[in-house]
């Protein structure tokens, strides 16, 4: 949590308008591919972690749900605490480019 704080608070001490946080996607099991690659490093450089991460990557590309929507919530609640934008538009803008992409949609639609 303290690392989290320094670095919000780095974000917000050069004025940094949005930050755009993500868990990690991890994809395939060939020998080149990202889930592979990224368990050789977790194996060579942090062997105390591999079984957790082999738990958390077991069904698929990503963590599970659950985590997934609590980091988002924590996100959330960082940026809204450090008054950092956690998309690069802005709400107003999202707003609008939906009920314009919605419009256009709508009047270009033909039955």
């Amino acid at each position: 949590m303290e690392r989290l704080e320094l670095l919000f608070s780095t974000f917000k001490g050069i004025q940094s308008p949005y930050v755009l946080p993500s868990t990690l996607t991890l994809f395939s099991e060939e020998n080149t591919d990202s889930k592979t690659l990224m368990m050789q490093a977790i194996r060579e450089h942090f062997p105390g972690l591999e079984k957790k991460h082999q738990r958390s990557f077991k069904d698929g590309a990503e963590i599970p749900a659950n985590y997934r929507n609590a980091f988002y919530q924590k996100m959330k609640d960082i940026c809204r605490k450090y008054q950092i934008h956690d998309t690069i538009l802005k709400p107003r803008e999202i707003h609008e480019k939906i009920s314009c992409s919605f419009f256009s949609i709508y009047s270009n639609f033909r039955l």
